[in-house]
């Protein structure tokens, strides 16, 4: 931090910026809630000689704007949303999410140490290859290491706290939409970053010239691996069909995907296979989703069979009456603009019958 503590006065300006920092973080990501801790851990091992008052007011002005977001967030929540039904835990309850969560841990680990099976959607059939005893041991083995680390470089400290308090929002402790995900390893990546650094700067390291070389070298090349890695992954992003055909791959039992899939076909104009896709989505969600229905709907009217398409609609809405108001989703940034405008051509069709 730029931030002397030799000048005078609190240096309020760069306090009240670490709060707004944080206020933003916390607005962007969950990973946000850790950023007040991470600058108190910050002060307590690098700065804690300097004068306390400016750091009084930077932690403190952080906590507090953190705590204003999650009190907005939580109280001023609605009981009846309008675009999102309720998340609930994995598992079904508190107990069960807790017994899932450390082999969710160790799949994160997996995909840090070896990034080959990444998706954009993770669920249950993700982590079948991750026993609990087995997920214990996944996870023992950084748990050890970082052990060590700490007590060879107390500096280590930092990085690990960045590794670690980012992922307390998101392991399942509240009910989120998403159990797991890659974007909730976004700031830890740059705890696993700052790991490496110090370890390359450590005494050890540089002790020998030989020692500091093939550390180097070894880091080069495990960068290199996973810049190849990251150009690869980037041709999956390249298009929703590429993107939903790699998920459909890796987990085949989720409706989202399914349904995603079935979109993706209908825009890439694979109309036979989308409708295939649409209503395997709906055997997957156990007819209790409408989202699928919206797709087979938008299929089934682009085929021309309008008397089906107003029959999925029927079955949509009533099984979410949101789903009425597809311009409301757009709004609220909770659909895209093409798919509400395909779905509300559908809407506005008069009802016809299938029956001759």
């Amino acid at each position: 931090m730029s931030h002397r503590p030799v000048a005078a006065g609190l240096d309020c300006r760069r306090a009240l910026g670490c709060a707004a920092c944080c206020f933003l973080a916390v607005g962007s990501k969950e990973s946000g809630y850790a950023a007040p801790l991470l600058i108190a851990i910050y002060w307590w091992l690098f700065r804690w000689d300097e004068p306390a008052g400016f750091w009084r007011l930077a932690i403190g002005g952080s906590l507090g704007a953190t705590a204003a977001f999650l009190a907005a967030r939580f109280l001023l929540e609605p009981a009846d949303s309008v675009i999102f039904a309720k998340p609930g835990y994995p598992g079904g309850s508190f107990a069960a999410a807790m017994l899932l969560q450390p082999r969710i841990l160790a799949l994160y680990v997996q995909n840090l140490a070896w990034p080959i099976d990444l998706c954009a959607e993770y669920g249950l059939a993700s982590i079948r290859h991750l026993p609990l005893p087995f997920a214990a041991v996944v996870l023992g083995l950084p748990v050890a290491g970082a052990v060590a680390a700490v007590r060879a470089d107390r500096r280590m400290l930092l990085p690990l706290a960045v590794v670690v308090l980012p992922l307390m929002p998101v392991s399942n402790l509240v009910p989120i939409y998403n159990p797991a995900a890659d974007r909730y390893l976004y700031t830890s990546m740059a705890g696993v970053a700052m790991v490496v650094g110090l370890f390359l700067g450590s005494a050890w390291v540089q002790a020998e010239r030989r020692r500091r070389e093939m550390a180097t070298i070894t880091v080069m090349v495990v960068v290199a691996c996973l810049t190849l890695a990251c150009i690869q992954r980037q041709q999956v992003w390249k298009n929703p069909l590429a993107l939903w055909e790699d998920t459909v791959r890796k987990i085949p039992m989720s409706y989202t995907a399914m349904s995603g899939y079935g979109y993706a076909l209908f825009q890439a104009g694979r109309l036979s296979e989308a409708e295939q896709a649409a209503r395997e989505a709906i055997r997957l969600s156990e007819e209790t989703r409408g989202d699928p229905w919206v797709t087979l709907a938008v299929i089934l009217d682009a085929q021309g069979r309008t008397g089906e398409a107003r029959k999925a609609v029927e079955k949509e809405l009533e099984l979410d009456p949101t789903l009425a108001a597809p311009g409301q989703r757009v709004g609220t940034l909770a659909r895209e603009r093409s798919t509400s405008y395909a779905w509300g051509w559908v809407l506005e069709r008069p009802p016809v019958s299938i029956h001759p």
